[in-house]
C-alpha cells in the first residue's frame, strides 16, 4: 500500500457516514452550480470533496443517483412550512409556489438529466412526495374547514391529491418550473370550482 492510499483511508476513517456524506453532497451541489449536470461526473465530484471514486461508487452506482441523493439531502419537504394566509386560495397558491421553488432550485438541466436516466418518478417523489404533499393539502384543507369555508366529510382523496398531481404533470411535461400564472390557473379554473361541488363557500376572496 502506497503513501497515498493510507492517506486516503485515514481520511475517510475520520469522515465516515454522515459526515463524509454531507460533503460528497455539498461538492454534487457545488459542482452542479459549476458544471451543470451533463458536464458533471462522479471524478469531478469526488475531487470536490476530498475523496475518491471508489467512495462514491461504494455508495452510488452512477451519478444519477449520486444527483438524486444530493438533491434529497437539500430540497425542502412540503411539510416543512405550511401557509395560512387566511384563505384556502392564498394557503393552496402559496404551497404550489412553494413546490415549485423547488424546481428553480435544482434547475432545467438538471431535471432533464435525471429525467433522461431515471424517468419522473424518483423526482417526482423527491418534490412531490405524495405522503407529504397529501398531508399540506389535507392541513390547509383543515384550516379552511376551521374557518367555515368548507366540510371536509365530502371531500375525497382524489380531491385532494387534483392540485398537486396538476403542477407535477406540467413540471414534468415541460421539464421546467411551472408559471405563476399556470398555479393560478390550476387553483382558479379548476380545483376551487371543484371544491365548490364539496360545499366550498368562497369565502375569503381572492
Amino acid at each position: 500500500m502506497n503513501d497515498s492510499t493510507r492517506n486516503e483511508n485515514r481520511n475517510e476513517t475520520r469522515r465516515r457516514g454522515v459526515h463524509l456524506e454531507a460533503a460528497i453532497h455539498a461538492a454534487t451541489w457545488d459542482e452542479l452550480a459549476a458544471v451543470g449536470y451533463s458536464r458533471l461526473t462522479m471524478e469531478s465530484v469526488a475531487a470536490r470533496a476530498n475523496t475518491s471514486k471508489p467512495v462514491l461508487y461504494r455508495r452510488y452506482s452512477n451519478k444519477a443517483e449520486l444527483v438524486l441523493a444530493a438533491i434529497q439531502s437539500r430540497v425542502p419537504t412540503p411539510v416543512e412550512e405550511i401557509p395560512n394566509t387566511g384563505s384556502l386560495r392564498g394557503d393552496i397558491i402559496a404551497a404550489l409556489d412553494n413546490m415549485n421553488r423547488n424546481v428553480d432550485r435544482i434547475g432545467t438541466d438538471t431535471i432533464r438529466g435525471l429525467m433522461v436516466e431515471f424517468g419522473d418518478r424518483p423526482l417526482s417523489g423527491v418534490l412531490f412526495p405524495k405522503g407529504r404533499t397529501h398531508h399540506t393539502i389535507k392541513t390547509i384543507l383543515g384550516y379552511a374547514a376551521a374557518r367555515g369555508e368548507l366540510s371536509l366529510d365530502r371531500l375525497t382523496a382524489r380531491m385532494m391529491s387534483v392540485p398537486v398531481d396538476l403542477v407535477r404533470h406540467e413540471l414534468f411535461l415541460e421539464n421546467k418550473a411551472v408559471s405563476p400564472e399556470t398555479i393560478r390557473e390550476i387553483v382558479d379554473d379548476i380545483f376551487l370550482p371543484l371544491l365548490r361541488t364539496a360545499g366550498w363557500s368562497g369565502q375569503g376572496g381572492r
